[in-house]
């Protein structure tokens, strides 16, 4: 199972005159850390495009060269949503809209398309903070089973 962890931190911006919210992405697999970001990815309420922050950028290809050492694993994208957010998107859902866009994001980063996939989860709660929403997006990198295998 993989996790996803956000913990907020605050800091001043360049001018020293206010403060923004960061939240910190760490990504594991069980007990192996595969990436950490002092500046997690987000979206904004009711949307679906993913923001994400130059040190999560600069992150991400760990989590690919973890995929190309385990080619028995694959990257499932959960995108989550509140049954009340409104849907301005062409998905079902905005947890679904969501999922895709990391998808695309990451096959623009080369990541194999064949060996991701998403799904969506309605959720009671999600984190917001300064009209940010963190953790709308749940990771796993599940083993792939071959036919017949049990």
């Amino acid at each position: 199972m993989l996790y996803v962890i956000f913990a907020t931190n605050y800091y001043a911006s360049s001018m020293g005159m206010c403060s923004e919210p960061r939240q910190n992405l760490i990504v594991n697999d069980g007990s192996k850390i595969l990436m950490e970001s002092n500046d997690s990815w987000y979206f904004l309420p009711a949307g679906v495009n993913i923001q994400v922050p130059i040190p999560t950028k600069e992150a991400l290809p760990q989590l690919k060269e973890y995929l190309d050492a385990h080619p028995r694993k694959h990257l499932s994208i959960t995108g989550l949503y509140l049954e009340k957010e409104k849907n301005f998107s062409r998905h079902d859902n905005l947890g679904h809209a969501r999922a895709e866009a990391l998808f695309n994001y990451l096959r623009d980063l080369e990541f194999p398309e064949d060996r991701m996939n998403i799904s969506s989860e309605r959720v009671a709660k999600l984190k917001t903070v300064s009209n940010r929403i963190y953790g709308a997006i749940m990771l796993d990198f599940p083993e792939m089973v071959e036919f017949g295998e049990h």
